[in-house]
């Protein structure tokens, strides 16, 4: 994992995966994962922090430098 915080987006999360696969986690406070560190499934990342919206997630995923559409990785099986 590794952390930063960019303008907009507040605090983040970056997981990389497989497959040069990556998320993005930002408006996240209270981080829980250690930079460098592995990410185990199931576990709490951090918490949803306030932005302008209020309390709304942002959410990413890129293969290399190509972004994807989550709903279609977050989509009922």
């Amino acid at each position: 994992a590794t952390t930063n915080w960019i303008p907009g987006y507040g605090s983040i999360i970056l997981i990389t995966h497989r497959n040069e696969f990556r998320t993005v986690y930002g408006h996240v406070s209270n981080i829980e994962v250690q930079e460098g560190k592995k990410v185990k499934p199931v576990r709490a990342i951090g918490k949803v922090n306030e932005s302008l919206e209020g309390k709304i997630p942002h959410f990413e995923i890129w293969n290399e430098k190509n972004y994807q559409n989550p709903e279609l990785w977050l989509a009922r099986k």
